[in-house]
């Protein structure tokens, strides 16, 4: 199984409004973010080796959400990055050892391949309760374009490309 693999059961299991695979809403990459009916943002982390998720562990962002978190209880105003999303998930094949470095916030989602489900191991905590704003939706809907778009050119040549391929080499 392979990271990617986790980000297709994500969208095929989850019920969230908009599912959005790879993408960079928070200043780092994230494998999937999810906006829910409500309007709350979720970012999941794709994990399928024990050695990933503990190199995971050591990433920068993790200090943003904590700084994130203390400051919104006191003065959002005080918080110089961009502001995490409301929950943080990993997903992980079932049976995957945890190490003891998984965040205190963050939520654990086993999938089992055989049952074909997602198992909650452990619920996320609610790092702030702002919504996902005009702006971030626009970011998310830019993100999902430059995807088609890419997915588009590589999969369909042009005419002008296919016009230049039939002209015979000169000899």
């Amino acid at each position: 199984m392979e990271e990617f693999d986790l980000q297709n059961r994500l969208f095929h299991r989850l019920h969230h409004m908009l599912v959005v695979p790879n993408t960079l809403v928070f200043g780092w990459e994230s494998d999937v973010v999810s906006v829910t009916t409500s309007g709350y943002m979720h970012e999941f982390e794709c994990k399928v080796t024990e050695e990933n998720l503990r190199a995971d562990s050591h990433k920068e962002k993790f200090q943003q959400i904590i700084e994130y978190s203390v400051n919104s209880e006191r003065n959002k105003n005080k918080f110089t990055g961009r502001k995490p999303p409301n929950y943080f998930w990993y997903i992980v094949p079932s049976g995957l050892c945890i190490p003891d470095v998984l965040p205190v916030f963050a939520g654990l989602i086993y999938w089992d391949e055989i049952k074909w489900r997602m198992d909650v191991i452990r619920k996320a905590q609610r790092l702030h309760t702002d919504k996902v704003t005009a702006r971030e939706w626009q970011f998310l809907a830019r993100s999902l374009m430059f995807k088609y778009w890419k997915l588009r050119t590589r999969t369909k040549v042009s005419p002008a490309v296919k016009a230049i391929e039939l002209v015979p080499e000169a000899q």
